[in-house]
């Protein structure tokens, strides 16, 4: 039999497996990706850490102590992780609500930040960025983005593109970190300073 007279099923079954082991290699490396361990958590940082860190960026002074209102149990991977009040004299004076998101992307580190809330004022008056923000390029720049939360009322439900400017090329942090933020004004909505439920 020369080259000319190959049975045509031969071929098409030739063609079949060349076609399948790529494929079959493609769903095997996603199925290794799919069941790969998670990174574990970015730790909060402890209350020391966290105080110190308000002092520094927000101007608090050091008389201040970081009295602990919430902690969720287990530490969830989207959503509040704790609430702390920041007191003076034993008066309330801030909030500190600290939160995670999980973001479904192999490529985007979570979130790990928090919100810091004037009480008598009701107005969230920084947000701190407890794990820094990176894309494949490098480290993201933050800083406008989050001035546009500085000032808002406690409750304010942000929406991106209706009022608040999202950052190029870290759109699902931008999103992740929004979503927390008004979870967190649903939490301060229910609770009162002494972190008892309102309604």
């Amino acid at each position: 039999m020369n080259r000319t007279d190959r049975d045509p099923t031969i071929l098409i079954f030739s063609g079949f497996i060349l076609a399948l082991v790529p494929a079959l290699l493609f769903l095997m490396n996603q199925y290794a990706d799919s069941h790969r361990a998670s990174p574990p958590f970015v730790l909060a940082p402890d209350r020391g850490q966290l105080l110190e860190l308000v002092q520094q960026r927000a101007s608090i002074g050091e008389e201040v102590t970081l009295k602990p209102v919430y902690t969720a149990t287990p530490e969830p991977a989207t959503g509040i992780v704790t609430v702390y009040d920041l007191e003076h004299e034993r008066e309330e004076l801030y909030r500190l609500i600290v939160f995670r998101h999980d973001i479904a992307c192999s490529t985007c580190r979570d979130i790990l930040a928090a919100g810091l809330y004037d009480i008598q004022a009701d107005t969230l008056i920084q947000v701190f960025l407890l794990d820094p923000w990176e894309v494949r390029e490098g480290p993201v720049d933050t800083r406008s983005f989050l001035e546009q939360f500085i000032g808002k009322p406690a409750q304010t439900v942000f929406q991106l593109g209706k009022g608040v400017d999202g950052i190029t090329g870290a759109t699902l942090s931008t999103i992740g970190l929004i979503a927390q933020l008004n979870e967190a004004a649903t939490w301060i909505a229910h609770h009162s300073v002494e972190g008892q439920s309102t309604q």
